[in-house]
């Protein structure tokens, strides 16, 4: 039963330490599981070491081999039951929070596509009012007038770039039709990059949504992750993009949350929720990690000057 016990207790602080390390190394399943079974086996085998030198350690605990053996264990308990805490922190207390703010950041996705929706249209509204109302003055004004000229400088130039050709054959009867031409150019280059984004996007959640809602937890660290890099990338393409085409500074602003959760962030985490009944955990499975020490029989105890006391007692029996 102790050996089954102790087996309990490594299978578990394996887990739970790969996981701690998982979460803290924002998902490098390798690194993680490398270093917790490295540390889980030195301990297993320290443990056979304790269960050798038993009745050494026992007759004197301050000997050199007993001060090396438990210095060992505790230098290589500390960080595995720091990762054991920090992994059931996370399952425990962090679990919902988490999967609220990955659900936050998928939603930010949309969000920003509809700023940029948004703030494309308010543009090409204003853009295509003052077109016409540069294409009336250009097709409606005598030649050489002040009107005409001012308005046939402003439709050459940016943003409308007009050729001198194609203002030769804009007149009060197809303007309109040219007005739109030159919206529906607009509008292809500012959605071309909008509609590209959509398709990347809809394929990622469609893969990773039920990582999140399932907590799948060897790919819910990079999509927790990757869901960053995929806000950042979206903004900067959008932005890009309607900064060149408006020819605009700084124009375009959006901000969303930088909530992470702190799955990668043990104290700070541990100070929000403050789980000190995890200790008792920890001392827990450290427990059944040593019990076939604890519970194993010390060969070559000698008796006690009572007992021997005892036994002197009383003449031989024939």
């Amino acid at each position: 039963m102790k050996n089954i016990l102790q087996g309990i207790g490594i299978v578990f602080t394996l887990i739970t330490s790969f996981l701690g390390l998982l979460y803290y190394l924002k998902g490098d399943v390798l690194v993680s599981g490398l270093v917790s079974s490295v540390i889980v086996v030195i301990l297993y085998f320290l443990i056979q070491q304790f269960l050798k030198n038993k009745s050494e350690i026992r007759k004197n605990r301050f000997s050199v081999l007993s001060v090396i053996l438990w210095t060992i264990y505790v230098v290589l308990s500390i960080p595995i039951s720091f990762f054991l805490i920090h992994s059931l922190n996370v399952e425990i207390n962090a679990k919902n929070e988490i999967k609220k703010i990955a659900e936050s950041k998928i939603k930010s996705l949309s969000e920003i596509n509809t700023y940029y929706e948004t703030k494309t249209n308010e543009y090409l509204s204003r853009l295509k009012v003052d077109l016409n109302t540069y294409l009336i003055l250009y097709t409606t004004t005598p030649l050489n007038s002040i009107q005409r000229n001012d308005a046939e400088k402003h439709l050459k130039n940016s943003p409308y770039n007009i050729s001198e050709k194609t203002l030769k054959n804009i007149t009060s009867i197809n303007y309109i039709n040219q007005a739109n031409n030159l919206i529906t150019a607009k509008e292809l280059l500012f959605f071309g990059v909008l509609d590209t984004l959509k398709i990347e996007n809809k394929n990622f959640i469609a893969k990773y949504n039920s990582t999140f809602i399932n907590w799948s937890r060897l790919k819910l660290n990079f999509a927790f992750y990757e869901l960053d890099n995929i806000r950042f990338k979206n903004l900067n393409a959008l932005k890009t993009a309607y900064e060149k085409n408006t020819n605009t500074k700084n124009d375009f602003t959006y901000n969303y949350s930088k909530e992470q959760g702190l799955m990668d962030n043990p104290l700070e985490l541990w100070k929000k929720h403050s789980p000190y009944y995890l200790i008792i955990v920890v001392l827990l499975f450290n427990l059944l990690l040593l019990l076939p020490y604890f519970l194993e029989p010390v060969s070559g105890v000698y008796m006690k000057k009572t007992d021997l006391k005892n036994n002197m007692k009383g003449g031989i029996e024939i």
